[in-house]
């Protein structure tokens, strides 16, 4: 093993000379909280986190709780100060016991049941530990730790158990906290705007889809239209045995779970129960109605297929891409729903009848529907593009914790500056 100089080999990597491999039993002082349920939560009084508070609502550090007690409750509760940080000691799974936060707010707090406390020395900078629990190594040596079953537990003495690298000066943990905090600051502020973006959509779809608001240069009347009389459905299937090479639209649940497109992939079919598509196609799933269930796909001419799960709709009534955005607004998702057969959620379906016989209020002018779905369109692109903007920075925070809380890059006050 060749080992850069400047570094040096330890039990938990080569990590800088002038860091130490240390365990967390090491960094401070411990203790538990204690004495707050939900019933004890007030609108006012002395501030509290809940251990629940650690999972949904805090990402490595926070600065005000959301909750608070009566100073009855406080007295017999745990009091934790600034910098103190907080772990999870039982969670749903192996991997996210032990969730660690770091209390950046001004103001005395009080931590309920289930949670672990730290108190670092002064050595040791608060926000620094945090992202080191955080990161993935840390993450996985917690998991070996947890015990039980459908509620997993880590005690106090497995966490001081974990070891990590740390610099021996404190400015040089502040520099790298300070770095890696400017990239979560940049993630909260693009997750808030891509919040509002989408409630701003929400509230267009509202207006334009139902009429309230209409565009400049449109003052006609809407109509109401059936699906079936207004369009038809692909019909055609493949014979396997002559079938080319062609493209395939399939039901996959990752699509489900993240609301993009069904997969699709390029090969052989051997399957004689699928559809042929070409154009514009709506694809309505007929499976699993409280899921997103209808996609605009552009099927390549003569070489596209989907798979049974879908109704694959065309129109020339209908304007498809409003059409889209219509069935997929929550009041038509809700009438679906209450029109599914099937005796639970994961056997809920459409009909074919229930989905061509549902009537729908459009504008009559199609220009008119399809300015609406253009609009809505430039939207749906301006958060996409934001999306992906987030999903390159949460890449890059997470580089930069790999790379920066091991020591293999180095940041110096000059360049922190």
């Amino acid at each position: 093993m060749v080992i850069p100089e400047g570094y040096k080999n330890t039990e938990i990597g080569i990590i800088p000379e002038d860091w130490d491999a240390i365990d967390f039993g090491q960094v401070g002082f411990y203790f538990k909280g204690k004495g707050i349920s939900m019933r004890d939560v007030r609108l006012y009084g002395k501030p509290c986190i809940m251990y629940g508070d650690i999972y949904v609502k805090f990402d490595t550090y926070f600065y005000d709780c959301d909750y608070y007690v009566d100073d009855i409750t406080a007295s017999k509760s745990t009091r934790a100060l600034p910098l103190d940080l907080f772990f999870t000691a039982s969670g749903e799974t192996a991997e996210d016991i032990g969730r660690c936060v770091s209390y950046l707010g001004k103001d005395t707090i009080y931590i309920g049941g289930d949670i672990i406390a730290l108190r670092p020395y002064s050595q040791y900078d608060s926000l620094f530990l945090s992202y080191v629990q955080n990161s993935y190594k840390l993450k996985r040596q917690k998991a070996t730790f947890a015990q039980g079953n459908s509620v997993v537990h880590i005690s106090t003495s497995n966490i001081q158990k974990t070891f990590f690298a740390c610099p021996r000066k404190k400015q040089e943990q502040i520099i790298i906290s300070s770095a890696i905090f400017d990239v979560d600051k940049t993630i909260d502020n693009l997750e808030k705007l891509i919040e509002k973006k989408k409630n701003i959509k929400q509230g267009a779809m509202q207006e334009l889809l139902t009429g309230k608001r209409r565009l400049p240069g449109f003052t006609g009347g809407w109509t109401v239209k059936t699906i079936g009389r207004s369009g038809y459905l692909y019909k055609e299937t493949i014979n396997p045995q002559l079938s080319p090479l062609v493209l395939f639209y399939e039901y996959s649940m990752p699509a489900f779970d993240n609301g993009k497109q069904p997969i699709m992939k390029y090969g052989k079919d051997m399957h004689s129960n699928r559809t042929v598509i070409s154009g514009k196609v709506l694809l309505f799933n007929k499976l699993n109605v409280r899921q997103k269930r209808i996609w605009l796909i552009d099927a390549e001419k003569e070489k596209s297929v989907c798979s049974s799960e879908f109704l694959a709709y065309y129109s020339d009534e209908i304007d498809l891409l409003y059409l889209n955005y219509l069935l997929n607004s929550s009041k038509i998702t809700k009438n679906f729903i209450d029109s599914s057969t099937g005796t639970s959620n994961s056997q809920q379906r459409i009909t074919p009848d229930v989905f061509l016989g549902y009537s729908i209020t459009v504008p009559s002018d199609i220009e008119e529907q399809t300015a609406i779905a253009s609009i809505l369109y430039d939207m749906d692109n301006e958060i996409e593009e934001l999306e992906k903007k987030l999903a390159k920075y949460r890449c890059l925070k997470q580089g930069m914790m790999s790379e920066l809380l091991t020591g293999h890059i180095r940041l110096t006050e000059k360049e922190d500056a």
